[in-house]
């Protein structure tokens, strides 16, 4: 992604980006496929753009919005669920699943990574007891040691000790 639509139908570099600076971000399969069938179903404008605007050539903010509005209401969701909703989505889904909050931030187009962890800093998944077991794990490959693990089952626990 390289530019977006400002309020005059005006194609404009993206925000905290100079012209021809870009953005990219990661698009989950389901996503490509439905705008590949978009595209083979509809065509593209002249220009390569999916959508046309109504009053302008290129969709502007208030005609997405409205468009937005009528599939939300079709699907039932809540008046509440807006566009924006789905980049609060896509960013507490990524920081969930553990990925680097460094990424999320750059793919949101975030200015600096203090303003992705304001905003999501509470949804990235406790590290403590993780780099914990990381770091015992490490030293014992150092010393080529395996980490001990307890018995599944006490009998076999008792059948060890027997046997040593």
């Amino acid at each position: 992604m390289e530019e977006q639509v400002n309020p005059a139908a005006q194609l404009q570099p993206l925000k905290f980006r100079k012209a021809g600076e870009f953005r990219d971000i990661p698009l989950p399969q389901y996503v490509s496929e439905a705008i590949d069938k978009h595209a083979a179903d509809h065509g593209t404008t002249s220009d390569g753009y999916l959508f046309q605007g109504r009053k302008y050539k290129l969709v502007v903010r208030r005609t997405y919005q409205e468009g937005f509005r009528g599939a939300a209401d079709q699907a039932g969701l809540p008046p509440e669920f807006i566009p924006h909703s789905l980049r609060h989505l896509y960013a507490s889904t990524a920081l969930a699943e553990g990925i680097p909050i460094t990424d999320v931030s750059r793919w949101l187009g975030h200015k600096s990574i203090e303003v992705t962890h304001q905003i999501y800093g509470h949804l990235i998944p406790a590290s403590f007891d993780r780099a914990s077991t990381a770091l015992d794990a490490a030293y014992q490959a150092s010393r080529g040691q395996q980490l001990r693990k307890p018995p599944a089952d006490p009998q076999d626990g008792q059948a060890a000790e027997s046997a040593g």
